[in-house]
């Protein structure tokens, strides 16, 4: 709320220019005439009105003693705002549809325009493509600072994100380079699904993403085959990130340690590759000179351990 000098008192307030939008002060032509621009409760209360905003934005009570050029709670106030009072928000949203909500005594924004910044700390951790409605301004694409989706874990509740508006999309200034996290294996066979009554007695994972590059590290153990078809080939599911839809940029997987599996040799070795646009890795056996065959459901069994580790092109 303001007053606007030039309806409140008209006749009264110099024309509106270049310099002042809404008219400025002006003195009375002669004393008494009363055609000067008066000093009543409507202009008082607009100063005291600001100054009061401020000191309620910073949290400071009047000391009770006058301003200074050297001691000015105002200014403090000011300082504060400029120092990241007047951007930070509290989140209230759910997971990938952020809320950015005022915080106590905070005053924001009215409109949403170019360059616009906000910051905050998510409550939960992103899993995708993301939206943020920031002071009730209207749900916009939350995205990176190339203007791409956000992936898995790119925003974190134990970090602070500073965004920006371009005029369509907020974008994130500060995401993280290196992220991390846990992950649970999972075992398919061709079907792709979790609905074959498999069960484990270990599903553990670790990754490690570096701008456009993931790294896992895996332990599965098979309590279960359930009804996965036995001929069918094993592809462990539930990596963190889709992978590159190149068709020459393949992840590649090797197996540290098995156990209680029905391979056909002593000697063969166990490896897997992650295929472009895909979110697990197929197995297969070196069983042959000429090169590996899948390695089947069959051949790892129930009761089977796989410990492997690998790395692989992210779709970004």
């Amino acid at each position: 709320m303001s007053i606007n000098p030039s309806t409140q008192y008209p006749g009264r307030i110099t024309a509106p220019d270049a310099n002042y939008t809404y008219g400025s002060s002006k003195n009375e032509s002669a004393p008494g005439v009363g055609d000067g621009t008066p000093y009543e409760i409507a202009r008082a209360n607009d100063i005291f009105g600001f100054q009061q905003a401020l000191l309620r934005a910073a949290g400071i009570v009047p000391n009770g003693s006058a301003e200074t050029q050297l001691v000015s709670e105002y200014m403090q106030a000011i300082v504060e705002l400029a120092s990241g009072r007047a951007y930070n928000y509290d989140e209230s949203g759910v997971v990938n549809a952020y809320v950015l909500d005022l915080r106590t005594n905070q005053q924001g924004p009215r409109s949403l325009y170019a360059g616009l910044e906000a910051e905050f700390i998510p409550t939960i951790d992103s899993t995708g493509a993301s939206t943020v409605n920031v002071n009730n301004l209207g749900v916009k694409a939350l995205v990176n600072n190339a203007g791409s989706a956000l992936l898995f874990h790119d925003l974190v509740n134990t970090r602070s994100y500073r965004i920006r508006y371009d005029g369509a999309a907020w974008r994130v200034t500060n995401l993280a380079l290196i992220t991390s996290g846990n992950w649970a294996p999972k075992l398919w066979d061709n079907t792709n699904s979790d609905a074959e009554g498999q069960t484990y007695n270990a599903q553990e994972g670790t990754w490690t993403r570096v701008g456009n590059r993931g790294f896992i590290t895996g332990y599965l153990g098979v309590n279960s085959l359930g009804t996965l078809n036995a001929a069918e080939q094993v592809r462990i599911a539930g990596i963190p990130f889709t992978s590159n839809t190149s068709s020459e940029t393949n992840g590649s997987v090797s197996m540290g340690f098995g156990s209680s599996l029905a391979l056909p040799g002593a000697d063969n070795n166990i490896s897997g590759s992650i295929f472009p646009n895909t979110t697990y890795i197929r197995c297969y056996v070196w069983d042959s000179v000429a090169g590996p065959s899948p390695l089947t459901i069959g051949q790892l069994s129930a009761g089977g351990i796989l410990v492997f580790q690998g790395q692989y092109p992210i779709l970004v």
